[in-house]
């Protein structure tokens, strides 16, 4: 044998022997919890004294190829590759013996097994017993067994946990069985169980399948469907365009998309296309014909119908209406006596105990409603309004005046030019395009326009002013913010929420910023920056960009800079700082 194979060899026979109890383990899970696992290739008490640090000093003989080792109670020889054996006496004690590759044997106080190899292998434990002949096994343990004849058929049951198993010519036959369900599997027949629920089918002729009590069969799909649902009351057949639905208070059928008929105990719908729709909603009844493009609707309070697009009727609690379209509209309520009639467009009348009103031909208009207004027109040349309510009238003459007065004001109008009103409580004047005057309660607002504007928000007491373009005046005396500007000489901005105001004068010849407890004047391109901050002054004289001087706000310190930062020296405190070529080195504290 090659030293390969016999080294694969011992590790098959060393892993047969090391898992023998993990193997009775598995055979006993459906009893008790799984044991848990030891480490690879020591257990038991080797494991614990390992563990311990309890190790003997080995004592070792090699003349290969012989090889022995002694180290406390464990005994090992192997002549390499044919024989080894492996003893340990006392706690523990465990004999594994190999004559490679005929011959296998291990014994410990609960397990033994034998391996005439590959005739027949013999395993005994506490758990199970089991043994291979050839391709046959055969295990047995107090509540079941395993039997099998590779590759044709494996049979096995356990009463501790009811399963059992059989497997026939795989994957011909399989059937798993459980106290819950179980699966079956066939050739192309399939039945899965679990409780009340399952799915079973002839692939592709035959399916069903019911879950949370809803079941759903289908035989060569989609040629017929049969879902039934008992929780809700509840089936549906399909057999091709053919369908039937039952529910709790009703049912469905058709023949799709020609056929379809329905009923519950408030409504039902019956369609035979192309030639006629109906439903029933309570007492109210449709019908519809869409070949001839008629309709028909009624309940003890409605009548409706119409006949292709001609003729239409309508009637419903007095409420009544006669079309004959395009010609003739006459609607109306028996009830109110309410009548009108329309000819479009030479003639509509209305008539009620309330109002009467006439028109002739768009031209002339007459409307009225009793003790409440009345208008008269003769379009576009002349109209009339009166609200008695109001006690308002309005005039228009064609082609642009328009005046009206009454309780609710009076106004003035030439169209598109003039335009004068009042009324209580705002007013405004009008001449377009040049003036243009609105207040109110809340604002006065007046634009001669394109030079003088004026906005006050009298509520909020804001004021905007322009006489443009020299003068621009923005005020919130609210906020007491102001912005004065006389373009292009004078710059002045105050705002006290920064706070902060700039005053500039022939920008940039003069500009001046003042912010909380610092002030910064400039002429063209000197400036001055003096200030306090934390409490210490401070000071920058700046001619841009030659050079800089001043003192920061420190109680010692002195800065300076040549060409904005190409020299430069800053000293605040023991703080230091040098620039070179615009760069910023920070230099140690001077030592004091």
């Amino acid at each position: 044998m090659k030293p390969a194979g016999f080294l694969f060899a011992c590790a098959v026979v060393l892993s047969i022997h090391v898992s023998l109890p993990g193997i009775a383990a598995d055979a006993a899970s459906s009893e008790t919890a799984a044991q848990e696992k030891t480490p690879i290739g020591l257990q038991g008490i080797e494991l614990t004294e390992e563990e311990q640090g309890i190790e003997a000093r080995p004592e070792r003989l090699i003349i290969p190829p012989f090889y022995s080792e002694k180290k406390g109670n464990v005994h090992f020889k192997a002549v390499f590759p044919l024989f080894y054996l492996r003893e340990r006496h006392g706690d523990g004690a465990r004999r594994d013996l190999g004559v490679l590759p005929f011959y296998w044997q291990h014994d410990s106080a609960d397990a033994h097994a034998r391996v005439y190899f590959p005739f027949y292998w013999r395993f005994r434990n506490a758990a199970f017993d089991a043994d291979i002949v050839l391709q046959t096994h055969y295990s047995r343990k107090e509540h079941g067994f395993h039997f099998g004849f590779s590759p044709l058929f494996y049979f096995g049951r356990d009463e501790s946990t009811k399963k059992s198993y059989q497997i026939v010519l795989p994957p011909l036959f399989w059937n798993f069985h459980n106290k819950d369900g179980g699966f079956l599997y066939s050739l192309l027949y399939y039945d899965q169980r679990i409780k009340d629920e399952f799915k079973r089918g002839l692939v592709p002729l035959f399916f069903s399948n019911r879950t949370n009590g809803r079941t759903v069969t289908t035989v060569l799909p989609p040629l017929f469907w049969h879902i039934s649902d008992p929780v809700n009351y509840a089936t549906t057949t399909v057999l091709g365009p053919l369908f039937l639905k039952t529910r709790e208070h009703g049912w469905s059928a058709g023949l799709l998309p020609v056929l379809y008929f329905a009923r519950d105990q408030n409504w039902s719908r019956n369609m035979v296309l192309p030639l006629y729709y109906g439903s029933r909603v309570g007492e109210l009844r449709s019908h519809y014909f869409p070949a001839l493009l008629s309709y028909w609707r009624h309940s003890p309070t409605l009548r409706q119908g119409g006949v292709a697009i001609f003729y239409h009727w309508y009637r419903s609690e007095g409420e009544y209406l006669n079309m004959y379209s395009p010609l003739i509209w006459r609607w109306g309520n028996s009830r109110t006596l309410k009548r009108n009639l329309l000819i479009p467009p030479l003639f509509y009348r209305g008539k009620s105990p309330v109002d009467d009103d006439l028109m002739v031909g768009l031209i002339y208009w007459n409307f009225k409603k009793q003790s409440m207004k009345h208008v008269l027109a003769i379009m576009p040349l002349f109209a009339h309004s009166k609200d008695m309510v109001e006690n308002n009238q309005r005039i228009w003459i064609f082609p642009t005046f328009d005046f009206g007065w009454g309780k609710g004001g009076s106004h003035f109008r030439i169209h598109p030019l003039l335009y004068v009103g009042n009324s209580k409580d705002r007013n405004h004047l009008v001449l377009a395009p040049v003036f243009w005057q609105f207040n109110n309660r809340r604002d006065r607002n007046t634009v001669v326009f394109p030079i003088w504007w004026q906005f006050r928000d009298i509520e909020y007491h804001r004021t905007r002013r322009v006489f443009f373009p020299l003068w621009w005046q923005f005020d919130d005396t609210r906020h007491r913010e102001y912005r004065r500007i006389v373009f292009p000489f004078y710059w002045d901005f105050n705002n006290p929420a920064d706070p902060r105001r700039t005053i500039m004068t022939f920008p940039p010849l003069f500009w001046r910023v003042k912010d909380g407890d610092s002030a910064r004047t400039g002429v063209l391109n000197v400036s001055m920056h003096r200030g306090a901050l934390k409490g210490n002054d401070f000071w920058t004289f700046n001619l841009f960009p030659l050079v800089l001087f001043g003192k920061p706000p420190a109680p010692d310190g002195a800065r300076w800079e040549l060409l904005h930062g190409l020299v430069g020296w800053r000293r605040q405190g023991d703080d230091r700082l040098l620039k070179l070529f615009w760069i910023p080195i920070p230099l140690p504290p001077a030592e004091r």
